[in-house]
């Protein structure tokens, strides 16, 4: 079973990252998202409110209706409002699973939560989005927006336009029309994570009932998190009575058992974790194996004579073979279009593309020269900057050649430009393949390394040892070298 349980988490993380790479991944963030030791307890938040009005919330299962009875005593929306509020500002926070998401290209969100804390995630990740607070917001449209947060329920801010009592539901069809159709649009054409979220919600298990039956039961796959009952619950520590709390705990079991089942009719395959901590983990491993994908090439050449490169073929054969072969086997490249090198890897994706008849360049490298500035002090602090900027979404690091002409001694030297490059991509924990039979920095890189391997693979076995060391063969063929990079390439996308 353990066995069986491991199995699905790998297939999940694989499965999900192609989403994102693939630009179908969505998710769909609960109170639990807020809160990192799991979901918001809402009966904790109506207990005083409703305790003033005679009602036990332990007794009560619909808390939505207890929510309306508050509401009704006041004929205001300002109490309940207020108790959200405080809530939200006590209780909720930035956790490091929106970090790790907006870190992602992932483009959709939907979210009930009336917190602001998705799209703060999003604003300290700097990127540009676009926040769908009310169907009106549906028809405005922000330039260059890199995601999109759908939110479902309202937001704090617009507590008169919020879903948050009874009332509210019972009307969301005819006021929010827009928003359900574009839920269905993207349930039917992205992949979705739930993330803390407890499926209670009528509105959204309405709307995955409705799509199920316009797609007569052939529903997208979606995946959520559910946390393993246990007996060490909070709602269960209280018990003294060990019969009872058994009793209880197996109940819980049971129907978390029958709400898993249930989801599986709407498509959503469940991801049980035994502690809420190991969500973020688990989105961790997601952000690795999207990275794994994506490969950044370091590497210049003023040498016209090539003098320490040690392969049959030349240089910029090589260079263009590993470029095409890399996007062939589906792996996206970044370059900062280092002299020499630069051109021939664009070379060398464009001959790919013509192989998997790709039309699509921007989705198959990305190219980012760097920046020319009159003084040498502002450029090198501004290149530094470029640097961790271009190597930001890459997992693996490729270290090609690596000299330049120094005028001031009129002398071939090593470039610090890649060295650096090297120095930053091992900070952020990115994969590094420095090829040495190329010669220059790249040689020294090699060298560097193979002197401590496990400080940079501290999990390398023989296998990934034995093409480590290839890197530094003479005299063999493009195809082999190639070869090795793509099977270190490979080795490095495990789990």
């Amino acid at each position: 079973m353990e066995f069986y349980k491991e199995k699905e988490l790998q297939n999940f993380i694989i499965d999900y990252a192609d989403e994102i790479e693939a630009g179908k991944a969505a998710i769909f963030g609960g109170a639990g998202l807020s809160v990192g030791t799991g979901a918001v307890s809402w009966k904790e938040l109506l207990r005083e409110a409703a305790h003033k009005i005679g009602l036990d919330v332990d007794q009560e299962d619909d808390l939505v209706a207890v929510a309306q009875y508050i509401y009704n005593q006041s004929n205001s929306r300002t109490n309940i409002t207020k108790l959200i509020k405080n809530h939200i500002n006590i209780n909720g926070e930035i956790t490091d699973n929106h970090k790790t998401l907006a870190s992602l290209p992932i483009e959709t969100y939907w979210t009930t939560n009336y917190d602001e804390y998705i799209e703060e995630s999003l604003r300290q990740a700097a990127k540009i989005y676009d926040s769908k607070k009310s169907v009106q917001d549906l028809s405005i449209e922000v330039q260059d927006c890199e995601a999109t947060v759908y939110k479902m329920h309202g937001d704090i801010n617009r507590a008169n336009e919020a879903v948050l009592i009874k009332d509210d539901y019972e009307i969301y069809d005819k006021k929010n029309e827009l928003f359900t159709l574009a839920l269905k649009n993207d349930l039917i054409s992205k992949t979705f994570l739930f993330i803390g979220f407890s499926f209670d919600d009528p509105n959204l298990e309405t709307i995955l009932s409705k799509v199920r039956i316009m797609l007569e039961g052939n529903t997208r796959t979606h995946y959520c998190f559910f946390k393993t009952v246990s007996e060490n619950d909070p709602e269960f520590k209280n018990e003294k009575d060990e019969k009872v709390k058994k009793e209880k705990v197996d109940y819980a079991k049971n129907k978390q058992y029958l709400r898993i089942k249930d989801l599986e009719r709407y498509g959503i395959k469940s991801i049980l974790v035994d502690e809420y901590s190991e969500i973020t983990e688990i989105l961790e491993k997601i952000k690795k194996r999207y990275k794994s994908n994506q490969v950044f090439i370091s590497g210049s050449n003023s040498d016209a004579h090539c003098k320490e490169y040690r392969l049959e073929g030349s240089p910029d054969e090589f260079i263009t073979k590993l470029a095409s072969k890399l996007h062939i086997h589906g792996f996206h490249i970044t370059t900062g279009l280092g002299l020499y090198v630069g051109n021939h890897v664009v070379s060398g994706v464009l001959t790919g593309m013509d192989e998997t008849k790709t039309s699509n360049i921007d989705s198959a490298i990305k190219m980012r020269a760097f920046p020319l500035i009159n003084k040498d002090a502002e450029q090198k602090e501004r290149w530094t900057s470029y640097r961790h900027d271009i190597l930001e979404d890459c997992g693996n690091a490729i270290f090609i050649m690596g000299n330049k002409w120094d005028e001031k001694t009129e002398k071939l030297i090593n470039a610090n430009g890649v060295k650096e490059e090297f120095d930053i991509a091992h900070e952020k924990g990115i994969n590094l393949i420095p090829i040495a039979t190329t010669g220059y920095q790249s040689k020294m890189l090699w060298q560097k390394m193979n002197q401590n391997l496990r400080y940079y693979y501290p999990s390398a076995n023989e296998d990934f040892e034995n093409h480590f060391s290839m890197l530094a063969s003479e005299n063999i063929s493009d195809e082999e070298m190639i070869n090795h990079v793509l099977e270190i390439l490979n080795i490095n996308k495990e789990i």
